[in-house]
């Protein structure tokens, strides 16, 4: 399953980077001679008050890597937090089964002296008669 996880991702990785060769003068990642680079301006309205931004004018292919960036930052959080959470509860999985091991060492102590007390007193009468 790992295997086709890793060929399923490194499939994507090169749609990608495919993609962004491709596509390379359209995003502004290759100016084109004599020609301004492609930017964008960014632009927020809350519609309520003044509250209102705008960035500067940022080339295009930053916003794609920043957006990407992000995006794997994002993730590789969730995952260390599913990570964590997984141990968490394998280390208290292992600490139960630590302590029913113990209790059927002592069950069975316990049956093993029941035994051994059951047989002897059979073992005694024999050897009196």
């Amino acid at each position: 399953m790992r295997f086709v996880k890793a060929l399923l991702l490194l499939a994507v990785f090169v749609f990608g980077l495919l993609f962004l060769v491709q596509n390379s003068l359209e995003l502004g990642f290759v100016q084109q001679a004599g020609g301004p680079t492609k930017t964008l301006t960014l632009h927020l309205d809350l519609y309520f008050g003044d509250l209102q931004w705008q960035s500067a004018a940022v080339p295009l292919y930053i916003v794609i890597l920043t957006t990407f960036v992000t995006g794997v930052l994002f993730a590789t959080a969730l995952l260390i937090i599913d990570r964590i959470r997984i141990g968490c509860a394998l280390m208290s999985r292992n600490r139960a089964v630590r302590i029913l091991e113990k209790e059927v060492e002592r069950l069975r102590a316990e049956k093993n002296k029941a035994e051994e007390r059951k047989e002897l007193p059979a073992g005694t009468e024999d050897a009196k008669s």
